[in-house]
């Protein structure tokens, strides 16, 4: 449960060039916060980030903040930083809005800030709400407010342990990519792990996970999802948590499935962002799955079969039968004529 231990709210007038305070208690803007604070438990599509350095604007800001609770001071003494985080918020969108003025434009919204305890943590939480535009139910004029369903469009989650020390900061972006002008210019935040490493983890955890739960009890399984894994990875630019596990797991019927436990292997695989193994948003880095994707199979003594890449429609290229007289074979369905020559036989 949340412990609440200070709020605030401010639009963010980009037109006008000045923020403007809100009153927490006004209407229904109390619960409005408590419900994204509850949404803000199991961040979807997040990444993880640290502070350039210990000396970065919003970093001593939330310091001075904290500093000012410890020494039991009230809540204007937390007011006076945490405008000075909004006022910031607002210099960076305008700078933002002028240089990217060519091709986009920014969000209209309000910063929400909030101090709280969750789980024996302390979290500090900076979000920007976008506006949206809805006709009055009553005089069907058109006007402008904060959405109550879709509610966040950035959040950035500062998590600190019981002594005050920063034990963890998460960002979400609804946008297809993280916005650099809020973790860059606004906040001051570099990636905790790059794209590189993240591509090479994420592949390698998921990879572990299939070969220690399927390699043995059912190689059909294990070859045909790792399969859908290179897929996903050689096929996307961006790697988003609950993509992978749709396209690598969807509905898949396990070949298997008296032995097979798709829910329990997938239970599995969702701890792996939570155990901070990678980000569970990133740009994916092709080169850095190459080798990792290629895998040798033993044929017999004296042939191997290279797979090399994901292949469409597994079942239909490669596939294992058995003749009448016992004897076991691949079958593999030839692109190139001229291997297809080389093994043509007279009967």
């Amino acid at each position: 449960m949340f412990k609440r231990i200070f709020d605030s709210m401010y639009h963010i007038d980009l037109n006008a060039k000045k923020i403007e305070r809100k009153n927490i208690g006004e209407g229904d803007l109390d619960e409005y916060i408590m419900d994204l604070l509850q949404n803000i438990v199991n961040l979807p599509d997040s990444r993880h980030y640290t502070f350039e350095s210990d000396n970065t604007e919003v970093k001593n800001l939330i310091d001075n903040i904290i500093l000012e609770i410890l020494e039991g001071n009230g809540v204007q003494d937390y007011f006076s930083y945490s405008d000075k985080i909004a006022e910031r918020l607002l210099r960076k969108e305008l700078y933002a809005q002028e240089k990217y003025a060519h091709f986009t434009s920014l969000q209209k919204g309000s910063l929400i800030q909030s101090l709280v305890e969750y789980n024996d943590e302390l979290i500090y939480l900076i979000s920007k709400v976008e506006h949206e535009s809805f006709l009055n139910a009553e005089d069907l004029v058109k006007q402008i407010g904060l959405p109550y369903e879709k509610k966040a469009l950035k959040i950035s989650i500062i998590k600190f342990t019981a002594d005050y020390e920063i034990i963890d900061i998460i960002v979400f972006d609804s946008n297809k990519r993280i916005s650099q002008y809020w973790v860059k210019d606004f906040l001051e935040l570099n990636e905790k792990n790059s794209d590189e490493k993240n591509t090479s983890s994420a592949f390698k955890a998921v990879d572990l996970v299939l070969s220690r739960k399927l390699k043995k009890s059912s190689p059909t399984d294990y070859t045909i999802l790792r399969n859908n894994l290179i897929g996903f990875f050689r096929t996307q630019s961006e790697f988003v948590f609950e993509n992978m596990i749709n396209t690598v797991f969807g509905d898949y019927e396990p070949e298997k499935p008296e032995v097979v436990d798709m829910e329990k292997i997938k239970e599995e695989i969702y701890k792996l962002p939570e155990n901070n193994i990678f980000d569970k948003r990133f740009t994916i880095i092709s080169k850095e799955i190459k080798a990792k994707i290629k895998k040798v199979v033993k044929i017999s003594e004296k042939i191997d079969l290279h797979l090399k890449d994901h292949i469409n429609q597994l079942k239909q290229v490669i596939k294992s039968n058995e003749k009448p007289d016992g004897t076991k074979v691949i079958e593999i369905k030839v692109e190139n004529e001229q291997t297809y020559e080389m093994f043509k036989y007279r009967e």
